[in-house]
């Protein structure tokens, strides 16, 4: 409800185009990665370190386009590429760190 106005004044008249299908899937999509992903996350946080889970949410980005890649075909540009690469190199370097201090 917060982007709805939002999305009446960036997309003015696109609402009429939202199909009973759609609508099927936008249901979905909402439990999905509304109940069960965010269930899932707090079921980790009592068995998984905090450092770990936070590690994991940061690069969730990076593999999102990695995965409309690979299963919807979209394109990349030069510039996500580096953004992606930054991202993962940044979580290597973090873990590897850590896990150099544990030792």
């Amino acid at each position: 409800l917060v982007t709805l106005p939002i999305a009446l004044i960036v997309f003015p008249g696109t609402l009429g185009e939202v199909t009973r299908r759609s609508v099927v899937f936008i249901v979905i999509l909402g439990l999905l990665t509304g109940t069960v992903a965010h269930g899932l996350m707090v079921f980790a946080q009592k068995s998984v370190p905090v450092g770990v889970i936070s590690m994991l949410q940061v690069s969730q980005p990076a593999l999102a386009v990695l995965w409309s890649v690979l299963f919807l075909d979209s394109s990349v540009r030069p510039i996500q590429i580096v953004g992606m690469a930054l991202v993962i190199l940044g979580l290597a370097m973090v873990t590897i760190q850590t896990q150099r201090a544990r030792h």
